[in-house]
């Protein structure tokens, strides 16, 4: 979960994408990941420290 939500910020994508994306890293690997709902990404996504990239890009 935390690596859908550092992804969702760090490329600007929904949380939709990135756990599709997700997954299909994981695929090859034969680990077997249930999707989280986005519903459980968006209310845990405010529990969770996600620190945004610095904008400078430094």
């Amino acid at each position: 979960m935390q690596i859908c939500l550092t992804m969702t910020v760090l490329f600007r994508k929904s949380l939709r994408q990135t756990s599709g994306i997700v997954e299909n890293l994981l695929q090859p690997t034969g680990l077997d990941w249930k999707e989280t709902g986005t519903s459980t990404l968006c209310r845990d996504q405010k529990a969770l420290n996600v620190a945004s990239p610095d904008p400078s890009g430094c």
